[in-house]
């Protein structure tokens, strides 16, 4: 049974949002060099990794309480650690 935990939702959103965000700015993060695309394929490649990462929490902890605890500190230190520029 696939039980939903709080870093799956959290990387399939972040997923989709950065597909619709690339779909949706293709012609800005494309511009130069296209570092703007490399960006959001890093944004997309963290929420691979949210996703085996949870995947591999599931197969070790059976305790949801405490399962999407550490699953909500990893999100807490991944999305503060990442620079946001305005």
């Amino acid at each position: 049974m696939n039980r939903l935990t709080i870093l799956n939702i959290v990387s399939i959103l972040t997923i989709l949002i950065s597909f619709i965000y690339m779909a949706l700015n293709w012609k800005v993060l494309s511009a130069g060099e296209g570092w703007g695309v490399i960006g959001i394929l890093g944004l997309i490649g963290i929420g691979i990794l949210g996703l085996i990462t949870d995947f591999l929490l599931k197969k070790v902890i059976a305790n949801k309480l405490y399962l999407n605890l550490i699953e909500l500190l990893i999100i807490i230190l991944i999305f503060f650690s990442i620079p946001v520029e305005i």
